[in-house]
């Protein structure tokens, strides 16, 4: 069975634009660096409140977390 969700592909975007590293990111948020890194990765469906922890860690909009210009780039070209 598919794993139906979305790809939160700008929190790697976000999280090396702070020099921070998954473990780092993952402290901050109270997640392991392996819960980030399947985040960054593979398809989820993201609570609510993770969302509002990751905005408020990053000082980002939650459309930022779901968007990275590089691969939108390339896929419009």
């Amino acid at each position: 069975m598919p794993n139906s969700g979305v790809f939160l592909v700008g929190i790697k975007r976000l999280r090396l634009a702070k020099n921070w590293t998954q473990r780092e990111l993952g402290e901050r948020i109270g997640k392991s660096a392996n819960c980030i890194y399947r985040y960054e990765r593979k398809p989820c469906g993201p609570r609510a409140e993770l969302l509002k922890v990751l905005c408020k860690v990053f000082g980002c909009e939650t459309w930022e977390l779901f968007f990275d210009p590089v691969i939108s780039k390339m896929q419009t070209a």
